[in-house]
């Protein structure tokens, strides 16, 4: 039986996983501080290289850390540069969401193996430990929530704005 990646909110980074190369989030999350809307490539992003502006960045993109950078169980095909989709889990805002933000080149590929299966066993995990559900989001197309007892998704409304999408924040 395959274990269960845990999804751990604000955990510290694991070891040897780092950003290298990596600009998902640059384009995926929306930066109030900034005004980059969800889903807009970030103006100071080198795509496939990272932040010029790393050492004045905004504090929500310095706090921020994907959930392949903090769960260590993740396997690596996760890593968001290979996937193409950023795993984010909220807390903090009453519900507890993990959050499967797609990129525009890989909005369907959350649902092929291996990644369904993880997302399968990670929906039902969540939800039994932590009354968590996971949702899908893409660029243009509905939000998607799975049901964690029989995986069929059900369409909860669209994105709007940059509020829609997780703004994270340092945690107190």
């Amino acid at each position: 039986m395959k274990q269960t990646p845990q999804i751990l909110s604000g955990g510290s980074e694991v070891p040897g996983r780092t950003c290298l190369g990596c600009t998902q989030c640059c384009s995926l999350l929306g930066i109030v501080e900034l005004k980059k809307p969800v889903f807009t490539i970030c103006k100071h992003c080198a795509v496939g290289k990272g932040c010029k502006i790393y050492e004045v960045r905004p504090q929500t993109c310095a706090g921020f850390l994907c959930a392949y950078r903090t769960s260590a169980d993740l396997p690596e095909y996760w890593h968001p540069k290979v996937c193409g989709m950023v795993l984010h889990r909220e807390a903090n805002s009453g519900a507890d969401i993990l959050s499967v933000i797609c990129s525009n080149s890989s909005k369907y590929r959350w649902k092929q193996e291996p990644y369904w299966s993880d997302i399968k066993r990670i929906a039902a995990d969540l939800h039994i430990r932590h009354g968590a559900y996971v949702r899908i989001l893409r660029k243009g197309q509905p939000v998607l929530i799975i049901n964690p007892t029989t995986f069929e998704t059900h369409p909860m409304g669209n994105l709007k704005g940059m509020a829609a999408l997780p703004q994270w924040e340092q945690p107190n």
